[in-house]
């Protein structure tokens, strides 16, 4: 899953990043994604790279490392034979 997803799926509410320069709290909302230097994220206040500090959370967060993977669900087939006695 890429970084954007687990942002996107896990992240949205809450606090994601914090600028040492500006020394504020970033939600998803508030970073400015950056595509022309591939994955970046920047500060909206003074366009500080905070990219190392997000995906630091992708990897750390709550609500992403608790998820479980979705239960494997068989397809139904044949029931199962009989034995006789």
């Amino acid at each position: 899953m890429s970084v954007r997803a687990i942002l996107f799926l896990c992240c949205r509410s809450h606090e994601v990043a914090f600028c040492e320069h500006c020394r504020k709290s970033l939600t998803l909302e508030e970073l400015v994604y950056d595509a022309s230097h591939g994955e970046a994220y920047r500060c909206p206040g003074c366009a500080h790279d905070v990219t190392r500090l997000v995906m630091a959370h992708t990897r750390l967060c709550h609500y992403f490392t608790s998820m479980k993977p979705p239960a494997k669900v068989e397809p139904p087939g044949p029931p199962p034979k009989q034995e006789r006695a």
